[in-house]
């Protein structure tokens, strides 16, 4: 059962969708329990697991019109403090769209906020920030450099291993084995 409410509608009412059960559906929801026993699972991969749910409701349920459905999510959130918001390290997991997004701004004024805030752009600063984050994890930590990669947001191990060579001189297993 799926609802949607809208959280400024103090007195609205809840709409409710009803979804029968069907094959394709318990197989998917088989899918997502195998998922969650799994350590690691990339962004990539639950953006598809998503996209896969909204597939199947369009094919099982005729009377769900899935672009509607996201067209009726209403306006954007209230714009959020960009310095507060990049505080927490579990955002370093975000693209700048979806950083964008949560701070309830548009891409392009996302952008100028943030180059007036730190004076650079953003994709240079999350790279800066996941790299120190990962040299911390690499100290403290004992992850793979495969769990750290993914921790900080990269779906690529050799991209994260070649980033943090440019910017530490050395691979993240040559770090580790230096600072041991």
């Amino acid at each position: 059962m799926l609802s949607r409410t809208a959280p400024n509608k103090i007195n609205q009412e809840r709409k409710l969708l009803n979804v029968k059960s069907n094959t394709l559906l318990d197989h998917y929801f088989q899918s997502l329990k195998i998922l969650k026993t799994q350590p690691l699972t990339s962004k990539g991969l639950l953006r598809s697991k998503l996209l896969e749910f909204l597939h199947l409701l369009t094919l099982t349920t005729p009377e769900v019109d899935v672009s509607s459905l996201i067209a009726q999510q209403g306006p954007r959130s209230e714009k959020r403090n960009v310095r507060r918001l990049l505080q927490k390290p579990s955002h370093l997991k975000l693209n700048i769209g979806d950083l964008a997004r949560l701070s309830g701004r548009s891409l392009s004024s996302f952008n100028r906020d943030f180059r007036a805030t730190y004076n650079m752009p953003p994709k240079q600063w999350l790279k800066k920030q996941r790299l120190t984050y990962a040299e911390k994890l690499l100290r403290k930590e004992d992850l793979t450099i495969t769990e750290i990669a993914f921790d900080i947001g990269y779906e690529n191990v050799s991209h994260f291993i070649k980033s943090f060579k440019e910017s530490y001189g050395m691979t993240p297993k040559e770090y580790r084995l230096f600072i041991t």
